[in-house]
């Protein structure tokens, strides 16, 4: 967290409390190519539905994200980076119990 918010151990840092409004949108990226390596059809969208899932549960631990902000989630021995390439109606958004339309780009890693 420290490095996030740029600052070093013994820093004096501000913190406010602001109201932010609920997420209706998130789109994500994932970056790891290897996501795309598989070579049968039905255990490419097998491990898709379940990545899918793991990014579900993984998110269930937050309360904000932010476009630009970027998480990483463990599936089946892998880590995955993932990107939040956009929000809304913000930049910064509530995701807590709310339901939020996803959009997920595979960009070059699936096919």
């Amino acid at each position: 967290m420290m490095r996030k918010l740029n600052v070093l151990p013994g820093e004096i840092i501000r913190v406010c409390n602001i109201n932010l409004n609920k997420a209706t949108f998130v789109k994500f990226r994932f970056r790891d190519g290897s996501f795309g390596s598989f070579t049968n059809p039905r255990a490419m969208w097998c491990s898709k539905a379940r990545l899918i899932r793991s990014l579900e549960n993984k998110l269930k631990s937050f309360s904000v994200v932010a476009k630009k902000d970027r998480i990483v989630i463990e599936h089946l021995g892998t880590e995955y980076t993932i990107d939040i390439l956009d929000c809304k109606p913000n930049n910064v958004v509530d995701i807590v119990e709310t339901d939020v339309e996803v959009d997920i780009d595979y960009g070059d890693t699936y096919v």
